[in-house]
């Protein structure tokens, strides 16, 4: 594994927290991918309940596929590296994979 957990967050003895981020971080890397590589792929990795649209899951493997469409679909829209999008979702499985994209 790439990312071990206990070499990004820690805890001091006053029970603060401090993140230990390497320079380059992907969390769409540590927190999906990584793990989709493993017996957990087929394990929930998301599970979302919505009031409106009721509660849906998706699997490590699942999540690392649909973040992979979303950054396909973005990139085919040549957008620049400083340019800005707005995505408006419902509380969905769609709207955490639209900001884990890889």
């Amino acid at each position: 594994m790439k990312y071990q957990f206990d070499d990004i967050l820690s805890q001091d003895a006053d029970g603060r927290w401090h993140w230990h981020l390497p320079e380059y971080f992907n969390i769409t890397e540590a927190c999906v991918d990584q793990h989709a590589q493993t017996e957990k792929g087929s394990q929930d990795a998301l599970i979302i309940e919505s009031e409106q649209y009721g509660q849906s899951s998706v699997t490590y493997n699942e999540l690392g596929l649909l973040t992979s469409q979303f950054a396909n679909l973005l990139g085919s829209h040549n957008l620049e590296l400083d340019e800005r999008i707005l995505i408006r979702l419902p509380n969905s499985i769609e709207y955490p994979v639209s900001f884990l994209e890889p």
